[in-house]
């Protein structure tokens, strides 16, 4: 049986899922879903924003796929000696690696070869761990292939009115190439046709 897959995603206006701070009131928000039996991690959010997300006491299983072993061993023995931990990974995982979790006693799974199979791993995770739901907070690559993957069933997703500019293809972008960023304001809302939200932003003007 697949468990319920949900994504949490922290937006900006134009689609952007880095460069720009998310608001506090989000992870508020994210802590609130406590119904997830397992929150599913890659690794940079892991060494990055987990505490933001979950807090040292959480019962909650701690799913992260680490293929090659790229968490540091210091930064996943600290961590795991507080929080109920599984690390995915796959028949190329480095053995030497493999060892290092089975001495430290963290739990790992190997589904896959050359990669982690997602699908898989979560079937696993319902037969082994009983995980019924799986909150993830993870980079646009791995949420692009859960989503290829049809595993996902549920997006909540926080808009946030601002606008980053991160490649020459964006229209946001200063002449000398330096990133740029928008503030804006909620003026309107309105559902037009086909579900589409039609949101109004004021852009916010500091130079006078």
């Amino acid at each position: 049986m697949q468990p319920k897959v949900i994504l949490y995603i922290a937006m900006s206006l134009d689609g952007k899922i880095s460069g720009f701070e998310i608001n506090k009131n989000v992870y508020k928000e994210i802590k609130s879903h406590v119904n997830s039996d397992a929150v599913f991690m890659d690794v940079e959010t892991f060494k990055n924003s987990y505490t933001s997300i979950l807090d040292g006491s959480s019962k909650q299983l701690l799913v992260l796929p680490d293929n090659m072993g790229k968490i540091s061993r210091s930064m996943l023995l600290e961590r795991s000696s507080t929080m109920n931990i599984l690390v995915l990974c796959s028949r190329s995982t480095p053995q030497t690696y493999l060892n290092f979790l089975e001495e430290n006693y963290i739990n790992y799974m190997i589904v896959g070869y050359d990669e982690v199979n997602l699908a898989t791993a979560f079937e696993e995770l319902n037969i082994q761990f009983g995980v019924k739901t799986i909150a993830v907070h993870a980079d646009g690559v791995l949420n692009g292939n859960l989503m290829t993957d049809d595993l996902v069933e549920e997006i909540f997703v926080f808009m946030h009115p601002i606008l980053v500019g991160e490649n020459k293809d964006d229209v946001y972008l200063k002449d000398n190439g330096e990133y740029q960023k928008f503030d804006l304001r909620l003026l309107e809302t309105k559902v037009i046709e086909d579900e589409i939200v039609n949101l109004k932003y004021r852009v916010m003007k500091y130079k006078f």
